[in-house]
């Protein structure tokens, strides 16, 4: 239950919204709502994302939720190592959403031109 608390408490201190925290999280609000009440399952993924929505690191969050305790020192490197194998993923798919926009747009400009050069086209053969 600490951990749903403190996620609330972090969330409001910064004039965060539910409705943000679950559009961020790809969830319904009433299903965010939940996990702030301590209803609902909380993954150490889902943890992680909370954490990066909230401006902060896995290990910062883990310790404003009490759970430093409970990661043994072996199990820290290794979440410091997801917690940069994640940012380097988002990093990509970021990059990769970009080339996706340009992609579709430079398509876009295609059709566009072609359309104009048939409308162009069939214009002429009526004048003419």
């Amino acid at each position: 239950m600490k951990i749903a608390y403190t996620i609330r408490e972090i969330r409001t201190s910064k004039s965060i919204s539910q409705e943000f925290m679950a559009i961020k999280l790809g969830i319904d609000t009433s299903n965010y709502s939940r996990i702030e009440r301590g209803t609902a399952p909380l993954t150490v993924e889902r943890l992680m994302a909370i954490a990066e929505i909230l401006g902060m690191s896995f290990s910062e969050m883990s310790k404003a939720c009490g759970l430093t305790e409970d990661i043994s020192e072996e199990t820290r490197p290794y979440l410091k190592h997801l917690e940069t194998e994640i940012a380097f993923l988002r990093k990509q798919l970021h990059e990769k959403e970009i080339q996706l926009s340009h992609f579709i747009n430079s398509k876009n400009e295609e059709r566009t031109f072609m359309n104009t050069e048939l409308f162009s086209n069939t214009r002429r053969a009526y004048q003419g």
